[in-house]
């Protein structure tokens, strides 16, 4: 009779645990965001975002960013900016190279980091740079910058070293898409 009670109490306990998990999980897959397509139709580029992100204007007529943050430690930026036609030295084979080349050095400025990387990359027939800057207390960024006719394109990953070289981020960075 005791076996019984025992038996009982422990078939009961496994139930409960088992519904108190079921519960859990439930609640970590209804709260976490999940991948949605932004498009900005004034920017003519289309990414994949973790929840619904938060605009920033970068000046009148300029550009704007676009920032959503899954994790306190973990944010994804896009980001483009008109270059006025007149900074662009049409006539200087190397120039669009070099302008990338002084952005993602400027860039360690901008993040108060050390440079740890930069590489050329392409958007298609576009050039660009996958720039790695390491920044105090464990803070990394990943970004890459992309030169479109005259508008200037950033896209980031911000957080811990593991958050930068994640799935996500790769989802993030390769998800970007030109619009026309």
């Amino acid at each position: 009779r005791m076996m019984v009670k025992t038996k009982m109490i422990i078939g009961l306990s496994a139930s409960v645990i088992m519904l108190l998990g079921a519960g859990v999980l439930l609640f970590v897959s209804l709260t976490r965001p999940s991948w949605k397509e932004f498009d900005s139709p004034q920017g003519r580029f289309s990414v994949l975002m973790l929840g619904p992100p938060h605009e920033e204007s970068l000046g009148a007529g300029q550009g704007n960013s676009f920032r959503c943050q899954p994790r306190k430690d973990v944010a994804y930026t896009v980001a483009y900016l008109d270059v006025p036609d007149d900074s662009l030295k049409k006539d200087s084979p190397n120039f669009r190279s070099e302008y990338l080349d002084t952005a993602a050095r400027i860039l360690e400025g901008k993040y108060h980091g050390t440079f740890r990387s930069a590489k050329a990359i392409a958007l298609g027939e576009h050039p660009g740079r996958e720039v790695e800057i390491d920044s105090a207390n464990n803070v990394h960024f990943l970004t890459r910058i992309y030169l479109v006719n005259n508008r200037y394109y950033q896209l980031t990953v911000q957080g811990p070293g593991d958050a930068i070289y994640s799935a996500e981020a790769t989802r993030f960075m390769d998800s970007f898409r030109l619009k026309s």
